[in-house]
């Protein structure tokens, strides 16, 4: 039996307190675990868009993306029996006052590179995350 795919876009969010970046991460309520905003392509979306949206509906946040980073990671979702593609983007967020506007995020956290490291659930997360660290600090 040939397997779903289904494509997702998310966003590593930043936000600067002095000099230094601290990261959003959160927790859904399906399954508890931490890792960063995504959601699904809906037809007619660019990556970007859907990245945007989901962002707004997740965790209420405006955020403008750094041109120059894009992160795909590819996982199966053995529970669903689906090949997922998740496409990230860095953006840094106009406030750190996030809200749950749907109903699938249960907490969040704005955490230091080091510790959103160690909260992270999944290490294709803390890759991502680790890429959008170098991008971050090595601006072209």
């Amino acid at each position: 039996m040939k397997m779903r795919s289904e494509k997702c876009c998310g966003g590593v969010i930043f936000i600067k307190e002095g000099n230094q970046i601290k990261y959003l991460i959160i927790k859904n309520k399906i399954g508890g675990h931490w890792d960063f905003p995504k959601g699904h392509v809906e037809k007619g979306e660019t990556e970007e868009k859907t990245a945007q949206r989901e962002i707004r509906e997740e965790v209420g946040l405006k955020v403008h993306f750094i041109s120059g980073f894009k992160e795909s990671i590819s996982y199966i979702d053995h529970i669903n029996k689906v090949q997922k593609t998740v496409v990230f983007f860095v953006g840094e967020a106009v406030s750190s006052k996030v809200e749950y506007i749907f109903d699938e995020v249960e907490d969040h956290l704005w955490l230091d590179y080091d510790n959103a490291v160690k909260k992270l659930t999944y290490e294709n997360a803390r890759a991502v995350l680790k890429k959008a660290s170098i991008f971050l600090s090595n601006p072209t």
